[in-house]
C-alpha cells in the first residue's frame, strides 16, 4: 500500500522517499504515526484525526506508508505540495507568537462575559 501511494501521486522515487523521511522525521521530532500527530495537534478523536489525514492524502498534501508489522504501523509524510506551504505556516506561526497575548486576553474576556454562558 505504501508503494502505491507513492507511485499515485508520483512525489517521490524511493531514493529521494528515503532522504526526505529521514529530514521530515527530524523535523516532526521523528515519529510521524497519526497518534504522534494527535498528541502535538490537541484532543482530537482518532477518527476524526484519521479522517483529516485521509482527505490530506487524496489532495496529495501527505504521503501515507502502511507497514504491515505486528501491531500494524501506519506513518504519514507532508508530500511534496505539503511542503510548499512552509512559508505560509511560518508566516501564520510568526502571527500566532506576536498576538498570542491579545488572543488569550480576548478568550478570558469572553469566557467572563455572563451574557455568553
Amino acid at each position: 500500500m505504501g508503494n502505491g501511494t507513492v507511485v499515485r501521486y508520483g512525489v517521490f522515487d524511493q531514493r529521494n522517499r528515503a532522504a526526505h523521511r529521514r529530514a521530515q522525521s527530524s523535523r516532526c521530532g521523528g515519529d510521524s504515526s497519526a497518534s504522534n500527530w494527535n498528541g502535538r495537534t490537541g484532543a482530537a478523536k482518532p477518527k476524526v484525526l484519521i479522517q483529516r489525514l485521509r482527505r490530506l492524502e487524496r489532495d496529495g498534501l501527505v504521503v501515507r506508508t502502511y507497514d504491515p508489522e505486528v501491531p500494524p504501523r501506519v506513518e504519514y509524510e507532508i508530500g511534496v505540495p505539503g511542503l510548499s506551504l512552509a512559508p505560509l505556516f511560518a508566516h501564520l506561526t510568526e502571527w500566532g507568537a506576536a498576538h498570542l497575548g491579545r488572543v488569550e486576553e480576548a478568550r478570558r474576556a469572553y469566557d467572563a462575559d455572563p451574557a455568553r454562558g
